[in-house]
């Protein structure tokens, strides 16, 4: 079920109306995955979790050396 709403929400929302995620992997993406390894109660609460782990108003910035750190969208 989780599966099928994220394919949904693929083909609904354009990728030009999407908000760019904090993680390497979008939560729609990762919950996705998840429901195909460890089904839908999993998926469910894993978007739960990404979801309180989101910081609007900051990005991850990943440099070529391989580090990463937080930067506030507005600079």
């Amino acid at each position: 079920m989780v599966a099928l709403l994220v394919h949904l929400y693929w083909y609904l929302v354009p990728l030009s109306r999407r908000r760019r995620c904090l993680f390497r992997e979008s939560c729609s993406h990762h919950a996705f995955r998840i429901a195909k390894q460890s089904g839908d109660l999993a998926a469910a609460m894993a978007i739960v979790r990404r979801i309180r782990l989101c910081r609007p108003g900051y990005s991850l910035v990943h440099s070529e050396v391989g580090s990463s750190h937080l930067r506030y969208v507005v600079g």
